[in-house]
Parts: C-alpha cells; structure tokens; sequence
C-alpha cells in the first residue's frame, strides 16, 4: 500500500479536486518519498559518506545509502545500484535493509531470501529499539491473515508509537514528522489526526521538508483533516522552498 501511494504522490501535488492547492514542485513529492524511508538518527551525512561507512561495515549506513540515492530529485533512480546498498546492508545483518531491498529488486529469485531473512532480523532489532523495524513488522501483521478471525496483532505499532514518542519528546524532528503522519493517518493502529497535524506542524516549523509536504497534501485533499486550501497552499509552498533552498527532506540532527 505504501509504495502505490508513494507513486502517487506527484499526482497529489498537481491534481484539482474543489480547486486544490497549486504545485509544480516535484521535490516535494520526493520529500516525502524520501521521508517513508528515513532513518532516525542519520548514521552518515551524505551519499559518499554512506557509501563508505557501509563498505567498512556500518549497516544502516548501507539503508541510509540507498535512501539518499533513491530521494535525489537531480538523478535518474538508479534502483539496481539503490538494492545493491540494500543489500550490503542486509548481508551486514540489517532486517531494515533486506526488507527494503526485497522491494526495491528486480531479480524476482532474491526476493523470497531477502524477505526471509528480514522476517528473523526485524523482531530483535525491534525489542533493541528500531522503531522503523518495529513499522514494517507492524505492516506485516496487519497483511497477514488471522488464525482467529479476530483483529490483527498491534503489538508491533504501538513499539514503534512508544519509540517515536520517545525520540520526538528528544527534540528529533524526523521523529516527530514519522509519529505525526502515523497518527493522523492510523498507519500504526492509533489514529488521533489533530495531534497527528500539530507534531507535522513543528517538524515543519524545524524545515523538515517532507512534512510540510505531507501535511499540505492532507489539507489539499481533506484526508484525515477538514480541508483548508489556504493551509495546504502554505504548507506546500513551505515544502517547495525548503525544498529548493536544499533543506533536508528530514532533520538529520538529534535523535
């Protein structure tokens, strides 16, 4: 579900339904690709960085790689070099990195192993704190169907609701952008879309880019929020000029 909204989002940014907010800025849609895939804290700056903590064997500096590669809106994605940081950092044993090189590869024959071993890795990394890990195993379980027939299993979103929250009270904006877009879209099986919109809000306020891009689009299209033309104009333009001025689609500061 995911990634068909995240193909989606350039269309959200220029489609007019009740006279939409008004955009043609393509990297704000990148922003907030670039969020859904944000590691809190950064392990590295920029790509060369990455790239080369990966090689001497930082694995989520191999997940961080691949994320900055697949947000830069100067470049053609190059996806068979983005799984290839993937997958460096699955075989360092990052759950977090096989679960997204399982979805960024080409090569149908990798994806079941990949998959497998993100399925082992993603639990202890979780109970170890990685609130991203807990979110993808959280999106598993509510794909999976139940043996009861009752409803899906939510331990696994609120760890990573409890991690966000705890990161965010920290001051981190990332955080505060990722807790807030779970909770006014229920993403993580606790919809509270007022507080949701304040937490976007000051991730906003700290130039969080992908946030203000987020939160323009749910007033545009009224998506959890009442909608508010005046607001999601804002917000987007907001998004637009953090965006050119080379803002970080997220705060790669405390965590």
């Amino acid at each position: 579900m995911r990634r068909r909204v995240l193909a989606l989002l350039p269309f959200f940014l220029t489609a007019c339904p009740k006279k939409p907010a008004e955009s043609n800025d393509a990297g704000a849609a990148r922003a907030v690709e670039a969020a859904l895939r944000r590691t809190d804290p950064a392990p590295c700056a920029d790509v060369a960085a990455c790239e080369g903590a990966c090689e001497a064997g930082q694995a989520r500096a191999c997940a961080e790689a691949a994320r900055l590669l697949f947000e830069d809106a100067t470049k053609p994605r190059d996806l068979p070099h983005i799984t290839q940081q993937y997958t460096r950092g699955c075989q360092l044993n990052d759950g977090v990195a096989c679960e997204r090189a399982a979805g960024t590869t080409r090569v149908d024959e990798d994806r079941p192993a990949l998959q497998a071993k993100a399925a082992t890795l993603l639990p202890g990394q979780c109970e170890r704190g990685d609130w991203e890990a807990c979110e993808l195993l959280h999106a598993a379980a509510q794909k999976a169907p139940s043996t009861d027939g009752g409803a899906a299993d939510d331990t696994f979103g609120k760890r990573a609701l409890t991690l966000l929250r705890g990161l965010c009270a920290e001051g981190s904006g990332p955080a505060c952008h990722r807790l807030g877009s779970a909770l006014l879209t229920g993403r993580l099986g606790q919809k509270e879309a007022v507080e949701g919109a304040r937490l976007m809000d000051r991730a906003c306020a700290v130039e969080i880019a992908g946030a203000c891009a987020e939160l323009g689009m749910a007033y545009n299209f009224g998506k959890g929020l009442t909608q508010d033309i005046a607001k999601a104009k804002q917000y987007m333009r907001r998004a637009g000029a953090l965006t050119r001025q080379g803002a970080p689609a997220e705060d790669a500061g405390t965590p």
